[in-house]
């Protein structure tokens, strides 16, 4: 009797150790990942003062622009390809398994990506973009970083220490070398280069830790490799990349809509507007992105219904942090517009109170499209979604835009995202069930009392400018916890559990 309840003790024991070294590898990954996209923003907030003295607003605009041309591009060349990658390597069930999906993927990506590449050249060379023959041929480069680019297989094997640290030490090398090379107007072609071959090389220094998990001279690609493999891979890939660019797709044309009914001066509010909310966002995108291989593992022991306790754990969190997120944004965008954007902009102010609420209405839809619909191979639906989301808002934004101007197509993209979710939830209707309802009121609820303190300080004191922000930030922090722990939410339960479990240990 005395063995058995030992046995169940230690077997308590070794699933609770498995289960916080699980979260522990989640959460890693998450800072990695979070840290890396807020890195990648700051570092344009270093050098854009700098280039705009010495390029010039000129060849910052050359520059700008034939990026956009060579982006356009590459997007085509990695057609969903990170998703697919990463899915079909979590998925792989062993070595022999993940070397065959490695190289179907690789070798399926890379004869797509020199076909684009040669076509970009091709056009550029006879002028097709313009003039800048030189800078476009440069930018080019992208378009082949992107075809070595196998951050998707770390990806998929949950190693995102590696992309984020590689891609950090690249950013820098290329900040220095800025630094050290641009000096005036006539090293526009020394900015781009710089920029182009960094990158590129941050592609080729991830193949230099592939061997340490499959050695690649002992491959036989000719065992992998078939027209009938190349086609399929790249159709797979193709449903991915059609939400996905969907959604891009959707802000893109909203610009394009806002800039036809309006002027050029709304589009400017609007887009300033779209890059500030978008910052925030990032914390949200960085947890799907380390979910998504998680999810596509687990799915390869278990059938589609046993992942729904994972979609609602990793969609409380999301909210969790999507609330404070939205809410905190709206109210203090009146004073963030002032001394980041200037006065000037404080049209910018009132697009962003209405935009930041798709922070929330985002969280929701990745969550079941991202996480639950690509990894389940249902990418029509999730697909279908965003068509008649973009769709919605094109007709709503012609209408809305032209009354309001930016404020319009801001309650335009806020509805699409809210349209996208309702189609989602019918055609998902399982998914029902993984949506936890009381925490994202319980949540919501402690965001706006914590909007509302917010309010109250700022109405309530003389401070101005980055100083007014800080407070507000540090404020919102302290009474969002504070009334997580109040109404008992459950994410705020389990940090307590832990920090208990943790400060008992220690005594």
């Amino acid at each position: 009797m005395l063995l058995s309840r030992q046995l169940i003790f230690f077997k308590i024991l070794f699933m609770e150790k498995a289960r916080v070294e699980l979260i522990m590898k989640v959460l890693k990954n998450y800072f990695y990942t979070s840290f890396y996209q807020i890195f990648t923003i700051i570092i344009p907030l270093v050098t854009t003062p700098y280039i705009a003295r010495t390029v010039g607003v000129r060849g910052m605009g050359v520059a700008a622009a034939t990026l956009s041309v060579s982006q356009f591009f590459m997007s085509i060349s990695k057609l969903g390809i990170i998703k697919y990658g990463a899915r079909e390597i979590a998925s792989s069930e062993n070595e022999e398994s993940i070397k065959e999906n490695f190289i179907s993927v690789f070798i399926s990506h890379s004869c797509l990506g020199v076909i684009i590449f040669l076509l970009y050249c091709s056009l550029a060379i006879i002028g097709f973009f313009g003039s800048n023959k030189v800078i476009l041929l440069i930018q080019g480069i992208y378009i082949l970083a992107s075809i070595f680019d196998v951050s998707w297989f770390f990806h998929g094997i949950q190693n995102f220490k590696v992309t984020a640290t590689r891609g950090i030490l690249i950013k820098l090398s290329s900040l220095i070398l800025i630094f050290m090379f641009v000096k005036n107007e006539t090293d526009l072609f020394s900015y781009v280069l710089i920029l182009a071959v960094t990158n590129f090389m941050g592609s080729l220094s991830l193949w230099t830790i592939i061997p340490k998990y499959f050695d690649l001279g002992s491959i036989k690609i000719t065992k992998y490799i078939s027209f009938k493999m190349i086609r399929n891979t790249l159709i797979a890939s193709f449903f991915i990349f059609i939400p996905l660019w969907g959604a891009q797709l959707n802000t893109i044309l909203d610009v394009i809509v806002l800039k036809f009914f309006t002027n050029n001066v709304q589009v400017g509010y609007y887009v300033n507007a779209v890059k500030i909310v978008t910052i925030p966002m990032y914390l949200i995108t960085s947890l799907t992105l380390v979910m998504f291989p998680k999810i596509s593992s687990d799915l390869k022991k278990n059938d589609k219904v046993s992942v729904l306790p994972s979609i609602k754990k990793t969609m409380t969190f999301m909210i969790y942090l999507a609330a404070p997120l939205s809410i905190g944004l709206m109210v203090i965008s009146e004073n963030l517009v002032q001394w980041f954007l200037g006065k000037d902009f404080f049209p910018s102010g009132m697009m962003i109170s209405i935009l930041a609420l798709k922070i929330i209405l985002v969280s929701l839809n990745e969550t079941i499209g991202i996480l639950y619909l690509i990894p389940t191979k249902e990418n029509r639906k999730y697909s279908n979604a965003v068509l008649i989301g973009m769709t919605f808002g094109i007709m709503l934004n012609s209408i809305l835009s032209n009354v309001v101007g930016g404020i319009g197509t801001s309650i335009s993209y806020v509805l699409v995202e809210f349209v996208t979710f309702f189609v989602l939830v019918l055609s998902t209707q399982e998914i029902i069930r993984a949506i936890p309802f009381l925490e994202i009121i319980k949540d919501v609820f402690c965001a706006i009392l914590m909007g509302g303190i917010i309010i109250m300080i700022t109405y309530n004191t003389e401070i101005v400018g980055v100083a007014l922000t800080l407070i507000q930030i540090f404020v919102g922090i302290i009474s969002y916890i504070t009334m997580t722990i109040i109404f008992k939410s459950s994410i705020s339960r389990k940090i307590l559990q832990y920090v208990s479990i943790k400060l008992k240990n220690y005594k």
